[in-house]
């Protein structure tokens, strides 16, 4: 049986904006005969701002004790496209 499966999706914005979502899901170890459950979310939205530049917000959800996604981590940076 699968110990962990990632899946990911893109999708366009009406802003010209990219968000890209991963979604990671693992055994539960307090729960192993419980299957698969979303253990990590990492939701990126690249969104060009012109002049060669991208703006980049990464959020990162995992879950806490009590089992519920909450927001563990958010970054926003501001990086050059290279074209």
């Amino acid at each position: 049986s699968l110990s962990q499966r990632v899946t990911g999706e893109e999708r366009r914005l009406g802003d010209g904006s990219i968000e890209s979502t991963t979604q990671i899901e693992t055994i539960d170890p307090a729960n192993p005969s419980g299957g698969l459950r979303i253990s990590e979310i990492v939701t990126e939205i690249s969104k060009p701002l012109g002049n060669g530049k991208v703006s980049v917000e990464r959020t990162i959800k995992t879950r806490d004790t009590n089992g519920n996604l909450t927001l563990s981590q958010k970054v926003a940076q501001s990086v050059e496209s290279g074209k």
